[in-house]
């Protein structure tokens, strides 16, 4: 019971969240320059470098790849599920029967929805983007946009309503947290491209206002609807 109450306060969030972040989107782009763009030459290319390479016609490529986007998604039910301190018994991946990942503890949605929503190598890279010289921060950032493409792509093939992950915590909830989820990731890769990790909390900061501006209004809506 309190499971399905939790979904719901989550459905009733989201209403309000997904537009509020998207409108901080809108704040962040708004006051771009024309030259400004030229941070994301490096993002830009190696997500159209993604696209360019997935229409070769290449057996060995598609084989690969598709053996590669099972591999990335029970990895990163590995990776949240330490993050959660789930103790790992089983990790498999076959190129005909897919994937799955056995671990000992009680788990929760997270880690189950984690591969639909968690860019795990994109967010990797861009921890190494805080470490390496600014020389080379054009390279990081094409191998940014090929792993977010990729995650994009993988999302978008694997997100299904046949999914037990989906099945697993329900349809619906299950697409707004992912949603959720992925506009909040999206955003850290590009402002932080941009602005640093100062940044993102600046966008988060402008997201919370957005949402409780939203909040006030939809009450004031109930209140003007109650009072008539």
């Amino acid at each position: 019971m309190l499971i399905k109450f939790l979904k719901f306060f989550f459905f009733l969030f989201s209403v309000m969240i997904i537009p509020s972040i998207v409108m901080a989107y809108f704040h962040f782009f708004a006051d771009m320059k024309s030259n400004d763009w030229s941070v994301y030459a490096g993002f830009f290319f190696g997500s159209c470098l993604y696209f360019g390479l997935s229409i070769i016609n290449s057996n060995f490529l598609k084989h690969n790849s598709d053996w590669f986007r099972i591999f990335s998604h029970e990895l990163t039910h590995v990776v949240t599920g330490l993050f959660f301190l789930q103790r790992i018994q089983r990790f498999s991946v076959t190129k005909g029967e897919g994937g799955f990942v056995e671990y000992h503890g009680s788990g929760n949605f997270v880690i189950t929805l984690s591969p639909y929503f968690f860019p795990l190598y994109s967010i990797l890279l861009l921890i190494i983007r805080l470490l390496v010289t600014s020389n080379i921060l054009f390279f990081i950032d094409i191998l940014i946009g090929i792993t977010l493409m990729f995650h994009l792509v993988c999302f978008l093939k694997q997100f299904s309503i046949r999914q037990p992950d989906i099945q697993r915590n329900g349809i619906i909830f299950s697409f707004l947290f992912v949603l959720v989820m992925n506009l909040l990731f999206i955003a850290m890769l590009l402002v932080v491209i941009r602005n640093g990790f100062t940044g993102y909390a600046s966008f988060l900061h402008v997201a919370s206002i957005k949402f409780v501006d939203l909040i006030m209004v939809s009450f004031k809506g109930i209140a003007n609807l109650i009072m008539r």
